[in-house]
Order: structure tokens, then C-alpha cells, then sequence
């Protein structure tokens, strides 16, 4: 496991080959539908995010506390109920607090995790902003 957090980066409007030819030739290859396609990315990020894993998310606080975000440990993705097309939910908890939750992927600000679970994240992001 990597010894430092790599930020995800935050994607632009701008068409990125690489990612999209992956995700409409990996991810959503074989979807008929919305609910396929939500299928393609459920399993997509099962199978790619390396579990567990250190992340800084999004924080919902006072804005000096929100620089770097929540360090969390990311558990897996969440119940597949909650995940939609459009949202895909993980499993965290909070070091100092043992508090679980669970948060949108695209909240993922920073990861201490392999390249793969990076791009999983950068893709999702990708996959969210150019929808």
C-alpha cells in the first residue's frame, strides 16, 4: 500500500480518450439501460477499489475544519440499494470516533490506496461530471 495520499484529480469537461474508450468498453459495455449501466459501475468499483483503504472526504463542517477534508478508512461500497446511476456510495469510518457512514465516491478527495483504486475514482468522477 502506497505510504502517502494521492489526490484524485478533478476532472474537466475536456474528452479523455484513455477514460472513456475504459468505461464504455469495460465498465458499461453490455448495457442495455440506465439499470445495466448502474450495474457496470456497481461491480466496476467492487472489483477495482482495493479495500480497505485511508481517504480524506468531503467534509460537511465549519469551512477552517474542511481544508483536507475527514480521514477516514474506506470499508467497501455500500449496499447496492443505495448506489444509483448517478451516485455510487461507499462504507468509511472515522478513525478517531469509530463512527460509520456512508459517502458518495465522488467525495473522495484524497486516497493512500494503488493506482487502480485512483483511477477507479478519477473515472467515477469523470464518469459523474461528463454525464
Amino acid at each position: 500500500m502506497p505510504s502517502s495520499f494521492t489526490p484524485i484529480p478533478t476532472p474537466t469537461r475536456e474528452k479523455d480518450n484513455a477514460r472513456e474508450r475504459r468505461i464504455f468498453d469495460d465498465i458499461i459495455v453490455d448495457s442495455n439501460d440506465d439499470d445495466e449501466a448502474e450495474m457496470g459501475w456497481f461491480y466496476y468499483l467492487l472489483d477495482t477499489l482495493e479495500f480497505p483503504f485511508e481517504a480524506y472526504v468531503k467534509a460537511k463542517k465549519p469551512k477552517d475544519d474542511a481544508a483536507k477534508g475527514i480521514l477516514v478508512t474506506v470499508e467497501g461500497m455500500a449496499d447496492g440499494n443505495l448506489c444509483s446511476l448517478y451516485n455510487m456510495w461507499v462504507q468509511v469510518q472515522v478513525e478517531d470516533t469509530g463512527l460509520s457512514f456512508n459517502v458518495p465516491v465522488g467525495d473522495i478527495l484524497e486516497a493512500k490506496a494503488g493506482a487502480e483504486t485512483i483511477q477507479a475514482i478519477a473515472d467515477w468522477k469523470y464518469w459523474i461530471r461528463n454525464k
